[in-house]
């Protein structure tokens, strides 16, 4: 990864739901999109998601846990990346309809895109429609298996837990103390 030479500093880097999901799913999957989002920290990236981000996962994995602990635990795991959440404003969701639009893509697809473009950012993902989309903008990661849906395996905790994720009581404790807050 190189410097963004406007801005002087670390590169930004857009990552969309498809590459959370493979975090999230069979270890080999998993170690493919590990590399890259580690790689990608190495560097001093700033990685960000569009709010939107953090509600197709929670859509995604109420399909791949069973219980709402073992999503809790799947969105802590994210929020582990450093992930920077970046809120919509009209410009954005315009410049989404675009390239929806232009690209024939799913107005979700589109705002990943959107937000690359607004930010100047390479974008990550494993969804090559949204690769080819975004052309010289995209990290594509590439899997044994075309695309990455909402039909993704099962989200597999850590083998060496007993199956109760003890930070479970903090962690919801933690973020409703923020949503009472208001932050």
């Amino acid at each position: 990864m190189t410097e963004d030479s406007e801005r002087g500093g670390p590169a930004t880097v857009v990552i969309d739901a498809s590459v959370a999901i493979l975090l999230l799913g069979h270890e080999i999957l998993t170690n493919a999109a590990r590399r890259v989002v580690v790689r990608l920290q190495a560097t001093g990236a700033l990685l960000v998601v569009p709010a939107l981000f953090w509600l197709e996962v929670a859509n995604t994995l109420r399909r791949i846990t069973t219980t709402h602990k073992q999503a809790a635990e799947a969105l802590y795991y994210l929020e582990r990346f450093g992930l920077t959440t970046v809120d919509s404003n009209r410009a954005l969701l315009l410049l989404t309809v675009e390239l929806a639009q232009r690209h024939r893509l799913t107005a979700y697809d589109a705002h990943y895109l959107a937000l690359a473009t607004a930010e100047n950012a390479r974008l990550a993902t494993a969804d090559r429609a949204l690769a080819r989309a975004a052309g010289d903008q995209a990290i594509l990661i590439e899997v044994d298996r075309p695309g990455v849906h909402e039909g993704s395996p099962p989200y597999r905790a850590d083998p060496a837990d007993p199956g109760v994720w003890p930070g479970y009581e903090a962690y919801r404790g933690r973020l409703r103390a923020e949503l009472l807050s208001g932050r």
